[in-house]
């Protein structure tokens, strides 16, 4: 006679099927993107997951408060390149055993997970997203303990390998605006009465796009830092420490614009995809763009018709012209363009990166 056991309330919660849950890191605050204030490019892949998969945010990051102290600023750089985020990092070795995947969205927070990793501590996969480089030998000794990493681009992910990345690591993802966001949505189509706008703090090139604003008599903005610099056919006028903006504010700004020039400074080194969230930001409401040129960037400005690119070290006259030039882009074009390169195919290609490592 075959004895058959009689199923228990605790064999079907075995069977069934789990939800999976993401510890998502990054170096700066994503609360806005989890509440919608922001769009949920800001959340890498995490803001359009399937209904059996789940993400969570730490509640602190060591670097909010060491920048309070005196040279917090050398603290936090030394830390980032050295340890990561050890209060994020102390965080996941207490949440690990009830997860299923660590995301770090930025290398910055990586170093001790990857070492963790490496020693077997860390006991779920490690998945890391490298921006721009891996020249210290450092870098490329601890990316050895993720189990995938993440680029946004091939010519980032060739760039690693010769750097001596493995290169049956990496992964290049469909990164991309989140276009349902509804700030996106509010802006798109919005009135144009200035020439041109640009944002952004580093490695921008400001004294050429300030020349070419006051020679070709342009209205434009550019918001640089603090301070906003304001031309009015070509009269110049700069407002000093002005109160930041948040990303809606940021996204109306740019609607206001013909065109968004994102003149890059020194591409690609160090910094290899600065401008790109604002690339991300124009493409998502329609904006013709105009910007430095950079063969690591995920998309071809020209070859899709949606702005114009400038050489590196463009002179004013150059920018003056591209800005003139980018004003007659196609729109929809542009929106076109959203439909394959956003958030939602991001989802999709870092699921695929998920399960690959489970």
């Amino acid at each position: 006679m075959i004895r058959t056991r009689r199923r228990t309330s605790s064999d079907n919660l075995r069977t069934a099927p789990e939800k999976k849950q993401i510890l998502l890191l990054n170096n700066y605050s994503m609360a806005d993107a989890v509440a919608g204030l922001a769009p949920n490019n800001h959340l890498f892949g995490c803001g359009s997951l399937p209904s059996d998969w789940s993400f969570r945010i730490p509640p602190q990051m060591a670097h909010s408060l060491l920048r309070k102290l005196p040279w917090g600023n050398r603290i936090v750089g030394a830390m980032w390149a050295t340890i990561g985020d050890p209060a994020q990092t102390w965080w996941v070795m207490r949440n690990a055993r009830n997860s299923d995947v660590v995301w770090a969205t930025t290398q910055a927070v990586g170093p001790s997970l990857g070492i963790l990793r490496r020693i077997g501590a860390l006991r779920i996969p490690l998945v890391v997203l490298v921006h721009n480089t891996a020249h210290r030998r450092y870098t490329r000794f601890w990316l050895r303990g993720a189990d995938a990493v993440v680029v946004f681009s091939s010519g980032i992910r060739d760039k690693l390998i010769r750097q001596g990345v493995p290169g049956d690591r990496i992964h290049v993802a469909h990164w991309g605006p989140d276009t349902d966001w509804v700030g996106y949505k509010t802006q798109a189509g919005s009135a144009s009465p200035l020439d041109f706008m640009s944002t952004g703090k580093t490695y921008r090139d400001y004294a050429s796009l300030t020349e070419a604003a006051r020679s070709g008599e342009l209205d434009g903005d550019i918001f640089h830092g603090s301070e906003l610099i304001k031309f009015r056919k070509g009269s110049q006028t700069n407002v000093q420490n002005r109160p930041r903006l948040t990303n809606a504010e940021v996204i109306q700004a740019l609607s206001t614009a013909k065109v968004v020039v994102i003149p890059v400074a020194d591409p690609p080194e160090p910094n290899g995809l600065t401008g790109i969230t604002e690339l991300a930001d124009a493409v998502a409401i329609g904006k013709p763009i105009v910007m430095t040129k950079n063969a690591l960037l995920p998309v071809d400005i020209e070859a899709l018709g949606i702005g114009v690119v400038v050489p590196e070290g463009a002179d004013p006259g150059t920018l003056l012209s591209a800005i003139r030039r980018a004003q007659s882009v196609n729109r929809k074009t542009i929106l076109r363009v959203s439909e394959e390169w956003n958030a939602r195919n991001f989802s999709r290609s870092m699921l695929d990166i998920f399960q690959s490592v489970l």
